[in-house]
């Protein structure tokens, strides 16, 4: 089969290579599904450049991508019990699927692919967005940037038809929505209150969509970048668009008649869109850092104004796989991403721009080239292109 290869290189790094692979053959417990097609993360880059918060377990040719979706070809044996023991519901062959990524402590059995055994004291807590031994398919296992992929039978979410050509250009959504689900979890938005998503890139443009759901006063899209600005304001994201560098923080006390935002939602994933944040944010705001910062980066603030302020600040990394502190059901945000996909409550299929940005294999140099350089929205990788 084809597939993107990334191999360690001498100094950290996980450079990609387009290659002719064996199809895997699945195990007992495992599925193999045909992937249809693969979005791309800010994750995959961050890999690659070898900037990965943990990258003892990374081996050194592995196969990336973690967004994906596609069609089981084939079911071994056990699968299904393995998945009704955790309130699962049974796949078949010819099922269309979205990977949930993150095989943590919850998923039973699937524990046996990672190299930590146990169960961590979150997930006995059921908050397996902190479990201490999560591992990831599309990083430390092969994923999505291939033809095939197996995987345990506990996670892959089945999707509610086998309608490709309405998943085709939604399906690569659901992981990075179920993460924008939780994060909503955490920050409890209310109706009619002021949001601003720092950052104009998929996440905030996913995130901005999500809090029109939550009857909103308004939703100010800010970001550095008049680019990302037009194109959020041709898809018609936000009610309001700030450049931060150019207006600055006196922009958005205009656009709230000098109230400040109740909820900031930070996805740019720079130390200094935080220090934003707070100088944006109304007495008793509420701010959500959801953007992945390079590790060791350091920003300013004032804590003084978080102080006077008397703000509420929290992060969101990945997704917990049950509600808070619930044990039932299995995978609750990922099919909650795929319900409001399915029902179109959440536009999705317009955030890749063009066909164009939708990469066969041997792109994939170029394709984390014009993301870094901010061209277009979402960018896929499909190898059957």
């Amino acid at each position: 089969m084809k597939a993107v290869v990334f191999h360690k290189t001498e100094d950290g790094k996980w450079l990609p290579t387009t290659e002719e692979v064996p199809i895997p053959l699945p195990n007992r417990g495992e599925i193999l599904i045909r992937v249809e097609s693969c979005g791309i993360c800010q994750t995959d880059l961050t890999v690659s450049a070898g900037r990965f918060r943990d990258p003892r377990y990374i081996p050194e040719s592995v196969i990336l991508g973690h967004e994906f979706w596609g069609e089981i070809a084939e079911v071994t044996s056990t699968c299904n019990e393995r998945r009704e023991r955790l309130g699962m519901e049974p796949v078949e062959k010819g099922d269309l699927v979205v990977v949930d990524p993150n095989i943590v402590c919850l998923h039973g059995e699937a524990r046996s692919w990672r190299r930590e055994g146990g169960t961590c004291s979150f997930c006995e807590q059921f908050v397996s967005a902190l479990c201490e031994r999560v591992q990831h398919i599309g990083v430390h296992f092969n994923g999505g940037f291939a033809q095939y992929c197996k995987l345990p039978a506990e996670q892959v979410v089945k999707l509610p038809d086998r309608d490709k050509k309405f998943w085709s250009r939604r399906g690569y959504f659901a992981e990075p929505l179920a993460c924008i689900l939780w994060g909503a979890e955490r920050l409890q938005p209310q109706p009619g209150m002021s949001v601003a998503i720092i950052g104009a890139g998929p996440i905030g443009s996913l995130f901005a969509r999500l809090m029109r759901l939550y009857l909103p006063s308004q939703v100010i899209i800010v970001d550095v970048d008049d680019g990302r600005l037009k194109t959020a304001r041709e898809l018609g994201i936000g009610d309001a668009y700030v450049n931060s560098q150019k207006e600055g923080e006196g922009k958005i006390w205009e656009l709230t008649k000098g109230e400040g935002i109740e909820c900031v939602i930070e996805t740019a994933g720079a130390p200094a869109a935080l220090g934003f944040g707070i100088r944006i944010a109304r007495k008793g705001g509420k701010i959500l850092v959801f953007g992945v910062s390079p590790m060791g980066a350091m920003g300013e603030v004032e804590p003084f104004e978080i102080y006077e302020k008397q703000l509420e600040i929290k992060g969101a990394c990945i997704y917990s796989t049950t509600p808070p502190h619930r044990p039932k059901p299995i995978q609750y945000y990922f099919k909650k991403a795929i319900d409001l996909l399915k029902r179109e409550l959440i536009k999705a299929d317009d955030l890749v721009l063009s066909e164009e940005h939708i990469h066969p294999p041997q792109e994939i140099e170029s394709a984390f080239q014009q993301i870094r350089d901010r061209v277009g929205l979402k960018h896929i990788v499909t190898c059957w292109k």
